[in-house]
């Protein structure tokens, strides 16, 4: 990247025009550089309307400007005064044509989404006075890494206004904001001139920006450090920072300079709003007068006039043989359809109805049908997982703590590390369990799928945990940092798809069937060795709950369920077994003929339900926890020289392909007789003696309805009149007493055990 042009303002400089040998004339309007494009002047100083009454910052408007306040005002339906006079400012120095843009405000018009109506105009405005949104999708998921490398925290998506209806950007400091925007732009890449990009870039060099952008002015709001206002390309980034980086080619200088008045001339920035001196700052700004490339206009900046001759003589001498300054003149501006009010349809349904109407018509221009660059999934969806994460925090079911640490990959590491302010997780696999605790368990369900809603998604277990697992991508590449080695993109993706998958699963994701009122997700901070010890206690003592409850969730307690989860994650994201290709994953690698070995191609979930099951299993995960939380990553071994690696786990727990259907239920969460524990093959035989007896039930209930006619006429039950064949009835009589004979038992030896253990059914949870 190459380095960032000062932002530092520019001393005006006054240079005499050049000496004609006629009269001089005012410069015309426009004048043709090509077939296309027209050379239009410059305007210099400022030049407010006769009469016009004096504003806060001490002189009138501009004929435009007054004319815009009047037009915003209409649009918005609120008085002229109530019209914020920075926003007005901003849109006076932006102006390229005062004249036409007078003439476009008498035509308003509007722009329809499926949530709203925009209004607008469609004016010509100076490209280096916009700025391309800092919060544009098709980026944003990724510029948060880059801020906290800053020590900035990002800034995820817009509130409304209480100005206007337009969005509002709440931020920290005028800091943030422009390192938003710088890695904004870097993550656009067009500063690699190869390629695509380079393609891209000559063409808006030859044509111009051809399709009006979309413009949107943003009230930013730093409480205390300061407002302003930023006119922002909403849709149309690219070709706003492709022509602002076009003319910083030509210039040399910063083809930026929407926030350049921000400069305190001391190193630091102050939000602010532009007041009507800075307007001549900017025009003059503008000319680039002290660029590499003298002559991209045909007289001195400090003048409107020119002599005739001199233009003449400038077109024939200087633009036909550059193309270089045909190129500054193309991009320098371009026509842009500016909003002024924003209608949404229903202000009811959200929090922030203004933004959703602005954000749906971003989205609506990156519809894949028709954008030659639309958005990708994974982008979108960690933006929905962002706004997730935003309201959790409103709502108080996130800290601001863990908020930011959820936004910062650099704040977790594998490691285990104490928790300290500024570090609310002990790792980074804690943190992904927590994202999907708060994100996809029951008490927080309502909230995610509002999110899913708002953004046209189905609500569903599968959507939550993609959420969240997209989310959970974005902090991913910061396990690598200071370490050889790097994720492929296939690597991310297969891990993204098996986090998602373990996120949705009952075992984890149907908490109201988990026994006991805390969930696993209240234990994933304690140390695995106290996970262990607890886990091992629930293996039987948890198991008592409702037996469809068992079927749907598993027999699982909540520090079994918990260990269970982080120990999947480590398998999931261990660093050594991503670079062996053995790390955990959906489908075995068995699915798509990608390895040739008959491993079982249950989700990842199976497997960590068998393992969970018996002590073995348990003792297993939590070593697979600490050797991918130890200072130095590791893997465990099985026996000597055969390590614990996806292919062992699957083919040690899990039946292999062609073993037949029944050996891949996991019939309720328990393991196969070979692998199971003592305990818990007793208690499944419970489960079948329950089971019976359930079954038993209903087939007394049905033979309880049958009916039949007696000799007498009388209608009775039918066992009554007819009875049960004696031999069966013996039969029955035998088994039934014998059932009752060992529940009287087990009952009194149930009753000497509570006496023994002091009264407790189970572990204390």
């Amino acid at each position: 990247m190459t380095a960032q042009p000062s932002l530092d303002p520019l001393d005006e400089q006054v240079i005499d025009p050049p000496e004609v040998s006629e009269p001089e004339i005012s410069w015309p309007r426009e004048a043709p550089i090509d077939r296309n494009f027209y050379l239009r002047a410059p305007q210099q100083g400022f030049e407010a309307e006769q009469n016009a009454s004096i504003e806060a910052d001490g002189a009138g408007l501009s004929r435009f400007g007054s004319r815009l306040r009047n037009a915003i005002a209409k649009v918005g339906d609120i008085g002229a005064d109530e019209v914020p006079l920075g926003l007005i400012r901003h849109l006076e120095a932006a102006s390229v044509d005062d004249e036409h843009n007078i003439r476009q405000l008498a035509s308003i018009q509007s722009i329809r989404t499926s949530t709203g109506i925009m209004h607008g105009a469609l004016l010509h405005l100076h490209v280096p006075l916009v700025d391309a949104c800092i919060i544009n999708g098709r980026k944003q998921a990724v510029v948060q890494a880059e801020m906290a490398k800053a020590g900035l925290r990002a800034i995820p998506g817009a509130v409304d206004s209480t100005v206007l209806r337009l969005p509002c950007l709440k931020v920290d400091s005028a800091d943030q904001v422009l390192e938003q925007s710088r890695v904004a732009r870097h993550e656009l890449d067009l500063l690699d001139r190869n390629g695509e990009q380079k393609d891209f870039l000559d063409q808006l060099s030859d044509e111009g920006v051809k399709v009006p952008p979309l413009i949107v002015p943003f009230q930013i709001d730093g409480g205390d450090e300061g407002r302003s206002w930023s006119l922002q390309a909403v849709d149309g980034a690219r070709r706003t920072t492709g022509s602002q980086e076009l003319v910083g080619r030509v210039t040399g200088a910063s083809g930026r300079l929407s926030n350049r008045y921000w400069s305190t001339g001391k190193g630091s920035y102050q939000l602010r709003d532009m007041a009507v001196a800075d307007i001549a700052a900017v025009r003059s700004w503008l000319t680039f007068p002290n660029s590499e490339q003298q002559g991209l206009f045909p007289s001195a900046p400090s003048t409107r006039r020119v002599g005739a001759t001199v233009i003449s003589g400038w077109l024939r001498d200087v633009a036909a043989r550059s193309p270089e300054v045909r190129s500054f003149h193309r991009v320098r501006t371009y026509h842009a359809m500016v909003i002024f009010h924003v209608e949404p349809f229903d202000s009811d349904r959200s929090v922030n109805p203004v933004w959703e109407v602005v954000y749906d018509a971003i989205a609506q221009r990156h519809n894949p049908k028709v954008a030659p660059q639309p958005w990708e999934e994974r982008d979108l969806w960690a933006l929905y997982a962002m706004d997730l994460l935003e309201r959790l925090c409103g709502d108080g079911k996130l800290t601001e703590e863990a908020y930011r640490a959820l936004l910062n990959p650099h704040a977790n590491d594998l490691v285990d590390r104490p928790v300290v302010s500024g570090r609310p997780y002990r790792n980074l696999l804690v943190a992904i369990a927590d994202l999907v605790g708060k994100s996809c368990l029951d008490t927080c369900e309502d909230l995610a799928n509002k999110v899913l809603e708002a953004n046209k998604e189905k609500p569903s277990t599968a959507s939550r945990g993609k959420m969240v697992a997209m989310h959970a991508r974005l902090l991913l590449p910061g396990i690598y940092k200071g370490r050889e080695g790097k994720y492929k993109k296939s690597q991310l993706d297969s891990i993204v798809a098996t986090i998602a998958s373990l996120s949705k699963d009952d075992v984890f994701y149907l908490s109201e069937k988990h026994p006991l009122d805390r969930k696993w997700p209240s234990y994933i901070h304690l140390d695995p060795a106290v996970l262990l010890d607890e886990a091992l206690g629930e293996l039987v003592t948890r198991y008592n709950q409702a037996s469809e409850h068992r079927v749907a969730a598993g027999p699982f307690g909540p520090h079994q369920r918990a260990l269970g989860f982080l120990a999947a994650l480590a398998l999931t994201v261990n660093p050594v077994l991503v670079q062996l290709n053995e790390n955990l994953t959906r489908t075995g690698r068995g699915g798509r003929g990608r390895r040739d070995v008959l491993l079982g191609r249950q989700d990842p979930a199976v497997l960590i339900r068998k393992m969970m099951s018996t002590p073995e299993g348990l003792r297993t995960l939590e070593g697979i926890l600490k050797s991918t939380t130890s200072p130095k990553w590791s893997i465990l071994e099985a026996s000597p020289g055969v390590p614990l690696t996806e292919t062992y786990l699957r083919d040690r727990y899990l039946p292999k392909i062609g073993d037949g259907p029944d050996r891949g239920e996991f019939d309720d969460g328990q393991p196969p007789e070979e692998l199971a524990d003592e305990s818990v093959t007793w208690q499944r035989h419970v489960d079948s003696l329950e089971r019976a007896i359930a079954d038993l039930g209903k087939h007394v209930a049905e033979m309880e309805s049958h009916k039949l006619t007696n000799s007498d006429g009388d209608t009775e039950i039918a066992y009554k009149v007819v009875g049960i064949y004696p031999d069966n009835a013996d039969r029955l009589k035998a088994k039934l007493a014998s059932v009752t004979d060992f529940v009287t038992k087990a009952g009194v030896f149930a009753e000497a055990s509570r006496a023994l253990r002091g009264g407790s059914t189970g572990r204390d949870s």
